[in-house]
């Protein structure tokens, strides 16, 4: 997807620590990658947002 990288899950992750990492939201992932709950599995492939999960009109409004 453009504007995102793709991260693979490892054991342990949880959503919440993946997006501290990225410095985007649990929210910005889950949208993302169409996710209807929080749960991930290892070696799941997830594409993480960049620029804090807002979109381009977002960062155009900002200035961006």
């Amino acid at each position: 997807k453009e504007g995102t990288n793709v991260y693979e899950v490892k054991a342990g992750d949880n959503l919440y620590n993946i997006a501290k990492v990225h410095k985007t939201t649990v929210k910005a992932i889950r949208n993302t990658n169409n996710l209807k709950t929080t749960v991930i599995h290892p070696s799941q492939k997830l594409h993480i947002p960049q620029h804090g999960g807002k979109t381009g009109e977002e960062l155009k409004a900002q200035g961006n």
